[in-house]
């Protein structure tokens, strides 16, 4: 499993893609889909779903929960999961606090995956959550 740290700053999904502290990709990607990460109606982040089917991490998924509005550049609670169906281990995922996003990937070629992303609100300690948690994208 290739769990990754997460940058201080990365202000678009490209470069939480392609840093070597994100995804790791080089930039040949898909988003698979994306949910907005909410709490009590309040747009905190949106996660991402990703796959790699190129270059050294090709047969990747890769979960990137990008943090906006009051959440944005605040050090804060975030974090990305991504689940692999037919593993023993849980979900992978990174979590801490982090001012603008979270990163998680992992070799999946063959197997479902399922995403979650999290982040919690700076001021009111209230927890965003958004992602989907059936079993798709069985590549």
């Amino acid at each position: 499993m290739g769990l990754t740290s997460v940058p201080a700053a990365a202000h678009t999904l490209h470069s939480a893609v392609t840093s070597s502290v994100g995804c790791g990709w080089d930039g040949d990607y898909e988003v698979l889909e994306h949910s907005d990460v909410t709490a009590f109606g309040e747009r905190l982040g949106r996660v991402y779903l990703l796959w790699n089917d190129a270059g050294t991490r090709s047969g990747h998924n890769c979960v990137v929960t990008r943090k906006f509005g009051v959440a944005h550049g605040t050090a804060s609670y975030a974090s990305a999961a991504l689940g692999v169906q037919g593993r023993d281990n849980p979900p992978a995922d990174h979590d801490d606090d982090y001012g603008h996003y979270s990163a998680v990937t992992d070799w999946a070629r063959g197997h479902c995956v399922n995403y979650r992303g999290w982040v919690e609100h700076p001021e009111t300690g209230a927890m965003g959550i958004g992602g989907d948690q059936s079993w798709q994208y069985c590549s």
